[in-house]
């Protein structure tokens, strides 16, 4: 196993090896660092990218079938999917949004130099809508508590 022990005076890489020492040049050392930054870089870009895609595909989707008929089954999807409600509604505000994908790079300052998570922090403005319980759930809901109230009193 070699052991790196340092740049010698900014010149070469020294390498300790069990066979002696290799020197690394200096230019080629460089170059490999810097190759492999470009493929980390390239690599992140190209995740962040599938991923908002991928989000703006859901929210598209969601967005055909009429935004406010989906929102009151957004929850039943959300557990099909296993993803959160929260996801779905940022899906699909993220549509309104921008409506055309292959728009999106353009419109935002960082370009294609942006994560989901800065993406809906800083760009998309939205309210989760409380749902809204017809009448007979409501009924049901207070009959199931006042049963529960009088079930804790008759245990007491």
């Amino acid at each position: 196993m070699p052991i790196v022990t340092d740049i010698e005076q900014g010149k070469a890489l020294v390498v300790k090896t069990f066979e002696g020492v290799e020197v690394v040049p200096q230019e080629e050392w460089e170059a490999l660092v810097e190759d492999c930054k470009a493929i980390l870089t390239e690599s992140i870009n190209n995740v962040r990218e599938s991923i908002i895609k991928m989000k703006w595909e859901l929210g598209d989707r969601l967005f055909k079938c009429g935004e406010e008929r989906i929102r009151g089954h957004l929850e039943k999807l959300a557990a099909i999917l296993r993803i959160s409600e929260r996801e779905l509604y940022h899906c699909l505000a993220f549509r309104s949004k921008f409506p055309r994908l292959n728009e999106i790079w353009e419109q935002l300052p960082e370009g294609k130099n942006i994560s989901w998570h800065k993406l809906i922090n800083n760009y998309l403005d939205f309210t989760i809508p409380k749902p809204i319980v017809p009448i007979e759930e409501k009924v049901y809901q207070l009959m199931d508590t006042d049963l529960y109230i009088c079930h804790l009193i008759l245990t007491i």
